[in-house]
């Protein structure tokens, strides 16, 4: 997934007291209950070793969140981002909008995942159709393989062009056909607008409306912030705003199969069909119903996963969930550090100097790092600064120009204007 560029943090983590661990039916309804790494069998010595190692790289991360067996082991968040702030998490939009696809297959609205996609949006449609249009379905815009040609260029080009139309449900479908839908694989974001717009098609509200009733709703989640298109479709691809704490919900529904505090949110099968490898991307990852699967790395991990480090990893056969955020961050270089911090499936004994380690290396993370000394000045900045420049006579009555820049990085424009 593409990242976009570093920013400098610091470390917030929250304090952790011991807990026992979750009785299998009790839910975290009002709130997530912590414990200590040890408690639930990782190892503090070795989460020190990932703050350390992620203060001392200056990794852009927002926050990292452990849950293992249903309770907080740790909830680190990362300056400037605070605690209890809702958080972009970008394509991982997609899997929740998956989710809302099952939901509405479980209870009636859809009928299958086969259904041909122009039919459930005839205001969309286009008025001429290639004959492989017509044999696209839900299935195809949930696993990438549309048959669009979109996603073959660098950077999401179809999505910015998505979003400079009127209706973008109608661009979506207008794309030209590239090849016969399921043959082949292609990330493309448009796909899960569609997605959405079938969801509000075939509800009668938008993709936001029917989460807050069947999915946001069961599960507690009340702050969200999700915007849609002009047609008022929820954006199906990205631009969910969601707590941490929250997105790690949704991750423990699918650790638990759809399944939360004694209801079926939705289907164990949707949710197996989804978290399974149905399209090869390349070697070691496979896609689902809008999941990524690690296909080779043992144990056996899928997530929803956006551009900057969003991601909320399932690892079922540790009774993990993992999310993270971020700024631009490759959260691959920190998970070797989060499967060695799993030691056990029970609890570790206690080593005090292994806990002062932790809480040694988490004051440390609070701290901002030290400022780095200013640059020196480029010998053009030098030989411009305080010079006033004289415009020609223009339209905005712009007269005349200064720049200032001191030895300490800083830069003042001083503008001259007249009537004009």
């Amino acid at each position: 997934m593409p990242r976009a560029g570093a920013v400098a943090f610091v470390f917030v983590v929250a304090v952790l007291v011991p807990g026992l661990a979750l009785p299998v039916d009790e839910w975290p309804i009002r709130g997530w209950r912590t414990a200590t790494p040890e408690s639930q069998g990782l190892d503090s010595g070795v989460l020190a070793d990932l703050l350390d190692h992620a203060r001392s790289r200056r990794l852009p991360i927002h926050s990292l969140l452990l849950i293992r067996h249903g309770q907080i082991v740790l909830d680190a968040t990362f300056y400037p981002y605070e605690s209890g702030t809702p958080h972009d998490v970008a394509s991982v939009t997609k899997s929740v909008t998956s989710v809302l696809v099952g939901i509405a297959l479980d209870k009636g609205y859809l009928k299958s995942v086969h259904q041909p996609v122009l039919p459930l949006l005839p205001a969309a449609a286009p008025a001429i159709v290639d004959p492989r249009k017509e044999r696209l379905t839900i299935e195809h815009l949930l696993t990438m393989t549309s048959g669009l040609d979109c996603g073959f260029a660098p950077g999401e080009q179809e999505l910015a062009a998505m979003r400079s139309t009127m209706d973008w449900a109608a661009f979506a479908l207008a794309l030209p056909m590239r090849a016969e839908p399921g043959a082949q694989y292609s990330y493309c974001s448009p796909n899960n607008h569609l997605l959405s717009a079938i969801v509000s098609a075939q509800t009668g509200g938008s993709a936001l409306t029917f989460a807050r009733k069947h999915l946001f709703g069961p599960l507690g989640i009340r702050d969200v912030t999700w915007p849609a298109d002009a047609q008022g479709r929820t954006h199906g691809w990205g631009d969910l705003h969601l707590l941490p704490r929250d997105l790690a919900k949704i991750a423990y529904l699918y650790l638990h199969r759809g399944r939360w505090n004694g209801k079926q949110v939705v289907s164990e099968e949707w949710v197996r069909r989804s978290t399974s490898p149905l399209v090869k991307v390349r070697d070691s990852v496979g896609y689902g119903y809008s999941w990524w699967i690690n296909t080779t790395r043992q144990p056996p991990v899928f997530e929803a996963e956006g551009r900057g480090g969003q991601r909320a990893a399932v690892v079922p056969d540790k009774d993990l969930v993992v999310v993270f955020t971020g700024g631009g961050v490759d959260t691959d270089e920190l998970a070797p550090f989060l499967f060695r911090a799993i030691r056990s499936d029970a609890p570790l004994p206690k080593v005090v100097a292994v806990s002062v380690r932790l809480r040694n290396a988490l004051e440390a993370a609070r701290r901002p790092p030290p400022a780095r000394p200013p640059a020196p000045l480029p010998a053009l900045a030098r030989s411009i600064s305080g010079k006033r420049y004289i415009m020609e006579p223009n339209a905005l009555g712009l007269q005349a120009i200064s720049l200032f820049f001191d030895k300490r990085g800083h830069a003042r424009l001083e503008v001259q204007m007249g009537e004009h």
